[in-house]
């Protein structure tokens, strides 16, 4: 195995996940989140888009991507509802032209 992948020890915690994302040309792919040192590294598809954050850093992306997620619920919500709402209504019947 390749020396620069890290290692766990038996019962550490774990400090890389890999998240399906779709990227910019609506393609499925893989994003990165680690954490290493006491930072927490983000790294988009193809490690395009690295950043860091650190101390009070974290914190406050948390909090962004939280209150985020829950606009995204919320706007979720209201998709599923309107789409009901438009499956209940009745369609008014096909005409059919006389001749």
């Amino acid at each position: 195995m390749d020396d620069k992948i890290a290692r766990l020890e038996h019962g550490a915690p774990q400090r890389e996940w890999l998240c399906r994302c779709v990227d910019d040309d609506e393609r499925f792919n893989i994003a990165t989140v680690g954490a290493a040192s006491g930072d927490v590294e983000i790294a988009g598809p193809e490690l395009q888009g690295c950043f860091r954050l650190r101390d009070s850093e974290i914190a406050v992306f948390r909090r962004a991507l939280d209150e985020a997620i829950a606009v995204a619920q919320e706007d979720i919500a209201r998709y599923d509802a309107q789409a009901a709402t438009q499956r209940a209504e009745p369609q008014p019947p096909a005409q059919t032209s006389a001749h």
